[in-house]
């Protein structure tokens, strides 16, 4: 499970210290949640053998649930999750302990999230970290 991963987008510095091995990540529009999944698909493009999948809107679904069932050792980045994931992969992905997930949705519903998978992106100062509200840091 990777516990830190830094990347950089637009003039952002994000440090993502990931405390689970599926992250929510939630915040409202306009906080960066875009933009950092815009840095994971440009990690993803500069460096094909890495370990991260990237699933959005332009995803067709039946390659979601070819993606979710076959998939091992990998870091899968989902941007706007609610509209593109039924509520059987919701759990599905609650369950899954051979991957690890980030997954940027407004709504938990469908999920089995314990405290640590609940956070929020911050961006300060030209640095993005996430808040874990649930914890105490």
């Amino acid at each position: 499970m990777i516990k830190k991963y830094e990347t950089r987008q637009a003039g952002i510095n994000f440090k993502l210290v990931l405390k689970d091995n599926i992250i929510l990540i939630g915040g409202l529009s306009g906080s960066g949640k875009t933009l950092l999944f815009d840095a994971f698909q440009s990690d993803k493009a500069l460096n094909p053998d890495s370990n991260i999948i990237c699933i959005n809107f332009l995803t067709e679904k039946k390659f979601i649930d070819e993606i979710l069932t076959n998939s091992k050792g990998q870091l899968i980045v989902i941007d706007n999750a609610d509209p593109i994931l039924t509520d059987d992969q919701k759990f599905d992905i609650s369950i899954d302990h051979k991957n690890q997930y980030i997954i940027f949705t407004h709504s938990l519903e469908g999920f089995e999230p314990s405290d640590s998978s609940i956070a929020e992106l911050v961006v300060k100062n030209n640095v993005g970290e996430l808040y874990y509200p649930l914890l105490e840091d």
